[in-house]
């Protein structure tokens, strides 16, 4: 089966039990947005600021069941450190997706702005990484002092299209809700 990597995306945010997604809608994360709209489980919510959205994401986070975490769809080059500085001060879990430039090209680093106020960056170079890593951030996100982690996601990899053969990955949570109980 062919799969781009912002189905991929959104493969992993549902696996993920994602609703809600708050963001700007830019050039680097064209592709995910439109991806999200095939979804019938998340909505994408576009706001105005980059501020607005980490306090939505973060309002989600404190405001939903354990199992819910906020969600951030922004541009590598948008400002967000107040909003995720103090979703950090206060072990508020939030998952950051960063669209970026090509890998080839990209000249921003937002990652060093970003580890201040996170509990992990992570960059996403390799298609074939894409479900692992987003699960991956979620659980830094959920685990031990709960708080932001920041994805960021090149648009070559998020447009990059394959053939998967194997099974997809699937969350651990995921994975335990379908597996028999075991006494």
């Amino acid at each position: 089966m062919h799969k781009s990597g912002a189905q991929l995306v959104r493969y992993a945010l549902e696996k993920l039990s994602i609703q809600h997604t708050f963001g700007v809608l830019g050039n680097h994360n064209r592709e995910i947005y439109n991806e999200l709209k095939n979804s019938s489980q998340i909505q994408a919510h576009l706001v105005n600021q980059e501020l607005s959205a980490a306090f939505m994401a973060d309002a989600i986070s404190r405001t939903s069941s354990t199992e819910a975490i906020g969600t951030m769809l922004i541009t590598a080059d948008a400002i967000v450190s107040q909003g995720v500085a103090d979703a950090f001060v206060s072990g508020v879990p939030l998952l950051i997706i960063a669209g970026s430039g090509a890998r080839e090209r990209d000249g921003i680093n937002s990652q060093p702005l970003m580890q201040p106020a996170t509990k992990a960056c992570l960059k996403i170079s390799h298609y074939k990484d894409l479900v692992t890593s987003l699960f991956e951030a979620h659980q830094i996100a959920t685990s031990n002092k709960p708080g932001p982690v920041y994805v960021e996601i090149p648009v070559d990899v998020q447009m990059h299209i394959e053939d998967i053969d194997d099974p997809l990955p699937v969350h651990l949570s995921a994975a335990n809700q379908s597996a028999p109980d075991q006494e």
